[in-house]
């Protein structure tokens, strides 16, 4: 019985001894670098989250909200896709917007005018199927920063 006490002590201290060497704290990562004139895109998932640009605007993406109408299904309406943004241009204060693609009120933007340009929401990926429910990690949300708004 001493003997099973010693192997069991020895698994225990192999096993708690492999564990603390396998957590390990992640840097940060480096926002992705955007020029003008060139979509890029945003998932939100840490580390592909957030954009600068060599001027100093910095984009972070905060939250997708998708009610398009999924392929395969007969809908009243199309749905509409929001994406809500932290933006900042050099010197600004932070400040969150919402681009939305599909939204009939007149109110809401496709664009947001900055002093660097303009950031414009051109699609999100993939488009929803009826019965099946993509993960957010999979959405892949581009955007484009340009002199001039589209749309």
């Amino acid at each position: 019985m001493k003997m099973f006490k010693i192997w069991v002590g020895i698994l225990v201290m192999v096993a708690v001894a492999a564990c603390s060497g396998a957590v390990e704290t992640a840097e940060p990562a480096e926002p992705i670098q955007i020029n003008k004139d060139e979509a890029f895109v945003l998932r939100p998932v840490s580390g592909q989250d957030a954009a600068e640009s060599p001027e100093g605007l910095t984009i972070r993406l905060i939250s997708v909200e998708d009610s398009r109408c999924p392929k395969g299904v007969e809908c009243v309406w199309a749905g509409m896709v929001s994406v809500t943004l932290e933006v900042q241009s050099a010197g600004q204060a932070t400040q969150t917007v919402v681009l939305s693609l599909g939204d009939p009120d007149p109110a809401s933007l496709i664009s947001i005018e900055l002093p660097e340009g303009h950031l414009s929401l051109v699609s999100v990926e993939p488009y929803p199927q009826a019965g099946h429910e993509t993960p957010p990690e999979d959405q892949l949300v581009t955007l484009i920063w340009s002199d001039s708004p589209l749309g």
